[in-house]
Parts: structure tokens; sequence; C-alpha cells
């Protein structure tokens, strides 16, 4: 039902094609995300000067949260390819990363600032996410375009969107 096995056949590089069919499924996600940010206004544009501690950052988010999530919720809690119901257990992988969010506020797991991790339009963007990650997943065969859309997203809303560090 879930992943066995090792994450190797996950990792390996997307075919030219995969990559060309992922580049729409971000496309749209990234619209969806920023149509829920412009009418809510939780994030007003905001560019950080990118220096040496921005750069820290762009790693570290690079590893948590993008690997990191994107081994739990798209590797580990996703359904392989003809499992029964499979429908129901990608939209419950995508619940639960939604979940993650508010649960780390919640238990004081997340960083200092995660009360915005309870916000309905920041969980609106984190279901958006989940689905589009979900998909990218399943047109890549890979977890590579999740990770690298995954950060995509954090850095876009860390550098450019006033969000916090």
């Amino acid at each position: 039902m879930f992943p066995s096995g090792p994450v190797g056949p996950l990792l390996r590089w997307p075919a030219r094609k995969q990559w060309r069919n992922c580049k729409w499924i971000a496309a749209l996600g990234a619209v969806g995300i920023s149509v829920v940010v412009w009418q809510s206004r939780i994030v007003g544009f905001d560019p950080e000067a990118i220096d040496v501690t921005e750069l820290t950052i762009l790693a570290t988010i690079f590893v948590v949260p993008a690997l990191g999530e994107e081994l739990l919720f798209r590797w580990a809690l996703f359904p392989r390819q003809g499992v029964r119901h499979r429908w129901l257990l990608v939209t419950l992988s995508v619940a639960l990363f939604v979940l993650w969010h508010p649960l780390q506020a919640w238990t004081g797991l997340g960083p200092v600032w995660s009360e915005l991790f309870l916000h309905p339009a920041f969980l609106a963007c984190v279901a958006i996410l989940g689905v589009t990650l979900a998909a990218l997943r399943d047109a890549s065969s890979s977890l590579w375009p999740p990770i690298f859309f995954h950060w995509a997203v954090v850095a876009a809303w860390k550098l450019l969107f006033g969000g916090p560090f």
C-alpha cells in the first residue's frame, strides 16, 4: 500500500518530458497560492536583500522543510501506483500535510512565529501546495520536482513576501 523499499527510485532525476509536465502543474499551483495570498493579504511584497544570512536560510529551507517534509508526505505516506482507492490515500497524505502545520503551532514544535500556521488563508495556501506537490510527485515519479517547488515557495515567501525568518 505505502512505500516499503528504499527511497532511491524516487530520487532519480525525471526525464525532460516529465519536467515539462511539471512546469504546468507548478505554474497552476503558484497561481492558486497567489490568488489566496492576494485575496487574503496575509503577506505583502517586501523583498529582502540577499546576503550570507539569507543564503544560509535558503540552504536550510532546502533541507527543512522541503526535503524533510517531501520525504515524509510524498514518499513515506504517499501510496504506490495501482493501490486500490489510491485517490483517498493521496487525499489523506495532503490532509496530513495541511494538519502538520497547525500541529507545529499547537505543540510548540514549530518556530516561535508558527501561530501564522493557524491562519485560514495560510492553511488554504498549504492545501494548494499539498495538492500541487502530490501532482508533481505523480507526474514525475520522482521527489525532485516536489522538493524544488516546495523549496521555491518557502524561499519566495521568506525572501520576497516578508515571511518570518
